[in-house]
């Protein structure tokens, strides 16, 4: 008993060891990344650095115009000149240059130099948001949360301000959309606690936006609180203007949230859009029956949406629909989903606290990636019998499960096999660990091809942390040879996880990569193309 007490001792200081000698070289990859995202945008900045650092000499410096470029020249007697090389590049390079600038500071490079007078008028990707707006997203978000409800019985002169800023915003955006000067618009989001007297403002924007051919528009007009769903009405996004568009509507990529949404028969019009996502809206049936009429629709994602119903259906009019991925997160009341004639499916995502009881398809492919989140649906029975049945061509697996109930603990004999199962995600919390290890045994059982496992470890107490489990006999456990990746995260190096870890070791035969992350922080503990014959003896 010493001897084994003393061997699992030795194993936990290795790991703790070698995560002290990964975690330098992750901060350094990580400051590297950061350096490079910052280049290009420190790039122009650094030209209004320099005008502001050096402003009393400029003064004295003779302006020379050649050729529209800004050079300037020294004091007399100096044999140095200074030029504006970075104003030599072409057009297309400085406005890429510009994009990586929030608007404003995008804005301000018009006094570098001639060439640049004119140049963020003709940005691709226009950002209207609240700290483009006010420099400090969090001020103003407070803001829309005291006015909702304190100010609007206690006194107005916060909601005052709050209405100047939020006019000041939208006089704004339409003085930008009129002078950009560009005949196109890639992309454009506009984040900010707009109401329902906004409308106007919103439908003559969407209008400019739609003359343009913007190709991906993110609409986001209230905070973070539901204080404004509550009392105020919410703006009316008015998707007919791409109808009134000369030739097919432009847009493919659209995302709604707090807005008002209810297409019509004619939001077919929308003839391109390829992906739509919808938060904190209500939807009916024939709302979302009108919204598949868009026949290239691959990807339809609703968060916090309300249907009206516990069942919903989706389907087309025109025939078989061209849906590729599907995700339905924290949607109350939803217990029925029918989905028909969606051959072209791929993955299926629910998550939130739904009480989801029946999935069924209808002319339709089966979904070779399945994600499920939530903590009422059917817990292991489902996981263990009909999951496999209902879905036999799975590839890639996510499952969620918190079993609040120690009944719910209990692991059938045997699972039903997922003949086609290589990706495995198991989150499973507020459950003994030991649960964990015999879970992730029986997932192995039933799938004979799993090629990637990861683990979310629960919590270990601090109180049973140091508490040595019972020693499981490794030697009559199920063995894998295809498991090549194993990912464990929460680990505490508590014994119960360690003796996990060890499993992997001892019976992963063709384990290539091991990694253990601790919170969100990953350290690959062991890599090599057969760790498995480095395991203990």
């Amino acid at each position: 008993m010493m001897k084994r007490h003393k061997k699992g001792e030795q194993l936990h200081r290795n790991l703790i060891s070698a995560q002290a000698r990964f975690s330098r070289v992750h901060e350094r990859q990580k400051k590297g990344a950061q350096m490079q995202r910052n280049l290009m945008g420190g790039l122009a900045r650094l030209c209004l650095r320099g005008i502001r650092k050096n402003h009393k000499k400029r003064e004295q410096l003779h302006r020379n115009l050649v050729d529209g470029q800004a050079r300037f020249s020294l004091r007399e007697g100096d044999n140095i000149a200074a030029e504006d090389f970075i104003s030599e590049l072409p057009e297309e390079i400085l406005c890429y240059i510009a994009s990586f600038l929030p608007l404003r500071e995008a804005a301000r490079t018009s006094i570098l130099a001639r060439k640049w007078r004119y140049l963020w008028r003709s940005l691709l990707n226009l950002n209207f948001d609240v700290t483009n707006m006010t420099g400090n997203e969090y001020e103003l978000r407070e803001m829309v949360t005291c006015s909702d409800l304190i100010f609007r019985y206690y006194g107005d002169r916060e909601a005052n301000l709050l209405q100047k800023k939020e006019l000041s915003f939208v006089m704004w955006v339409n003085q930008v959309l009129e002078l950009h000067d560009s005949g196109k618009i890639k992309s454009c989001k506009i984040d900010f606690p707009l109401d329902g007297q906004y409308s106007d403002n919103l439908d003559s924007c969407i209008q400019n936006l739609a003359t343009k051919g913007v190709e991906e528009l993110h609409i986001k007009l209230s905070g973070h609180d539901m204080y404004r769903r509550c009392y105020y009405k919410l703006c009316k996004f008015p998707y007919w203007h791409f109808a009134r568009v000369e030739g097919s509507s432009s847009l493919k990529h659209l995302a709604l949230d707090y807005c008002a949404f209810n297409p019509k028969n004619n939001f077919s019009c929308l003839s391109n859009l390829i992906s739509l996502s919808l938060k904190h809206i209500d939807l009916s049936q024939d709302d979302v029956d009108n919204i598949f009429e868009c026949t290239r629709l691959e990807s339809f994602k609703a968060t916090i949406c309300y249907f009206g119903k516990v069942q919903l259906k989706i389907a087309s009019k025109r025939g078989n629909l061209k849906l590729k991925h599907l995700n339905i997160s924290f949607c109350p009341s939803l217990e029925k989903l029918e989905i028909c004639g969606a051959t072209n499916i791929l993955s299926l995502e629910f998550r939130g606290p739904f009480l989801l009881q029946r999935i069924s398809f209808t002319n339709c492919a089966i979904p070779v990636k399945l994600s499920f989140d939530s903590t009422k649906l059917k817990g292991i029975t489902y996981a263990s019998g009909q999951l496999a049945t209902d879905f036999p061509r799975l590839h890639t697996l996510s499952l969620s499960l918190t079993l609040r109930h120690k009944e719910g603990w209990m692991i059938p004999e045997q699972f039903q096999t997922f003949s086609e199962l290589k990706d495995l995600v198991l989150r499973v919390g507020e459950v003994d660990p030991e649960f964990v290890l015999k879970l992730t045994i029986a997932f192995l059982k039933a799938s004979p091809v799993l090629r990637r496992l990861e683990l979310h470890l629960p919590r270990v107490a601090e109180e049973t942390a140091s508490e040595l489990p019972r020693r499981l006999p490794f030697q009559k456990l199920f063995k894998s040879n295809c498991l090549k990746e194993v990912k464990m995260f929460n680990f505490q190096g508590a014994p119960i996880q360690l003796q996990l870890g060890t499993y992997f070791l001892r019976n992963a035969t063709g384990l290539e990569n091991m990694t253990v992350a601790e919170g969100n922080c990953m350290k690959v503990m062991v890599n090599g193309p057969r760790i498995a014959d480095l395991c203990l003896k």
